[in-house]
């Protein structure tokens, strides 16, 4: 085909024979959808996979889900029904391009077959201000600070997990991520905050004590090397909002500036 030869994708939504009319009508392959899943709990296959990026590990079938009966030998199974494992999203590249079958159709729709479509398409979804997230990725965290109009490179710790290193009104801090989710690589559920300035122990210590004591959302400290360091956490295990993300980057931005006062003033 074509299209596919030229890179193309081919990403189509299915119930009630759909998947057999595209592939078979574009000359792939023939094929079936299967038995109707809605309402069941469906659970990501493969976690690391292009298209389950931003998708809960679990989800409910929406009205209109479906299983199917055969897919591709070659073709990866991006969701599927756990009870039996049959497949309910599968990504397949063949030609040279992509085909991607996605098991739900527009009779209900939730969060998470949303964002398998705009995987699928390639597009970015709006995040909703009452989205609970318990974990995130690289793709979020990025999102998260281009919103917020910061310039950051990328890197890695010491134990090969990403950091992010951004720039605010000329002090440089570090965003780190800690507490790996088991069964999603590249998925975290703690968000550090760290700006060190390189004093050299003309810091004393009861100046950062004094900023644990009087100030709140943050921890001041010296370390080994005698230079001060400004450090908060928001741990994500009970649920936090995109905007509370937003707003605990927002509120280190300004308590950077105000620590930065506070120890020159010493």
């Amino acid at each position: 085909m074509p299209f596919l030869e030229r890179g193309g994708r081919i990403v189509g939504m299915t119930y009630g024979k759909g998947d057999d009319d595209i592939l078979r009508g574009a000359g792939l392959r023939d094929g079936a959808d299967g038995y109707d899943v809605t309402g069941a709990t469906l659970a990501i296959a493969i976690p690391a996979d292009p298209l389950a990026k931003g998708v809960p590990l679990e989800y409910e079938g929406t009205n209109g889900s479906t299983d199917f009966w055969s897919i591709p030998d070659d073709a990866t199974v991006v969701v599927w029904d756990p009870y039996d494992e049959a497949p309910v999203v599968f990504r397949w590249e063949t030609r040279g391009g992509t085909v991607a079958m996605l098991g739900f159709h527009c009779y209900g729709a939730s969060d998470a077959t949303a964002r398998l479509l705009a995987n699928a398409l390639g597009v970015t979804v709006p995040i909703s201000k009452d989205t609970v997230f318990r974990e995130v990725g690289s793709e979020e965290i990025e999102r998260l600070l281009t919103e917020l109009g910061l310039s950051f490179q990328i890197g890695t710790d010491a134990y090969g997990d990403p950091l992010w290193k951004v720039v605010f009104e000329g002090i440089e801090f570090v965003l780190y991520v800690d507490d790996a989710v088991d069964d999603a690589p590249g998925r975290y559920r703690d968000l550090q905050l760290y700006a060190r300035w390189l004093t050299g122990g003309a810091v004393p210590c009861e100046v950062t004590n004094d900023w644990n004591r009087l100030m709140r959302g943050s921890r001041a400290y010296v370390d080994e090397e005698g230079d001060a360091v400004l450090a908060a956490d928001l741990y994500l295990r009970g649920g936090v909002t995109w905007e509370t993300m937003r707003q605990f980057i927002e509120r280190f931005e300004g308590a950077m500036a105000s620590f930065l006062n506070h120890i020159l003033a010493e």
